[in-house]
């Protein structure tokens, strides 16, 4: 269904920015008290022949594209955002700096490509993507560039329906947290989220393997290991002169109802404390 031209309220907005902010991502490994990982109960990532698809993670800027109902040729329905909040309307002249987000994004929103997202239904689509390549992540962003050129990679789309987010409008800040937090966003299945980014033209994070739940490896070093394998470098640099140190995986079932991250640093460090404390016994 078409809906009218809207104009959002600075109230609403921030419902709007609660509601579509990304959510926490757990560890494959359960991390302690002391920053080590636990071998003893990785996350089950379904039933055995059950497929996980695997993509590389970026270490750059969560960021976001929002997607407002709206006509099809309107240009003032497009937000983007940061992980915690919304920094540009399409329409705006000026808008916040933070790492390169608002402009590299910007570059997504006006290509032709993108005017497939218009968005005609009553639905809140969001885009997610790692802004990246930013000076002002000195220690990671050599990884993936050598002379500050940003980039930017979609690795998740939901979409909220018409009866959700207009009840939502009603709610206070701390109930939509909770929703939010307790797992309700509808995000696309994999088969879903690789077909609309080929529609609007938006590159991915990285696929970079698909395998069967039965076959993730479950001990430390033989994560180390298959990680190792599977990345020997990023697949996601914007020149052939960065450094190409990958930060790890993320991994999820099909329809996303499992998702987790798993990060090089962790588990060097795991084994490294595990290599003390084998010593000292």
């Amino acid at each position: 269904m078409k809906t009218e031209s809207m104009t959002w309220t600075h109230e609403q907005l921030m419902k709007i920015n609660s509601m579509t902010k990304y959510p926490s991502i757990e560890t494959y490994h359960p991390i302690n008290h002391i920053g080590m990982l636990d071998e003893s109960c990785p996350m089950i990532m379904g039933e055995p022949d059950d497929m996980v698809s695997v993509y590389e993670k970026i270490d750059g800027a969560n960021s976001r594209i929002v997607i407002l109902p709206g006509e099809i040729d309107s240009h003032s329905d497009i937000l983007i955002g940061s992980r915690e909040e919304l920094l540009h309307y399409e329409t705006d002249v000026l808008w916040r700096q933070e790492y390169g987000i608002v402009p590299t994004l910007r570059k997504l929103v006006m290509d032709e490509d993108m005017h497939h997202a218009r968005n005609t239904s009553n639905k809140i689509i969001v885009l997610y993507l790692e802004t990246y390549g930013h000076p002002a992540h000195r220690k990671v962003a050599k990884n993936y560039s050598s002379d500050g050129t940003l980039g930017s990679r979609l690795f998740d789309i939901i979409e909220i329906e018409y009866d959700q987010w207009s009840n939502m409008l009603s709610w206070d800040l701390d109930q939509i947290a909770i929703w939010r937090n307790n797992g309700n966003q509808d995000f696309y299945a994999v088969d879903e989220f690789e077909a609309e980014a080929k529609i609007l033209g938006i590159k991915t994070v990285p696929h970079v393997a698909r395998l069967r739940a039965e076959e993730m490896p479950t001990d430390i070093e033989g994560c180390f290991e298959w990680m190792s394998r599977l990345l020997p470098e990023t697949y996601a640099a914007l020149d052939e002169k960065a450094d190409k140190k990958p930060e790890g995986i993320v991994i999820r079932n099909y329809d996303r109802s499992r998702i987790a991250k798993l990060r090089f640093q962790n588990y060097l460090r795991t084994m490294d404390l595990m290599e003390k404390s084998s010593g000292e016994n």
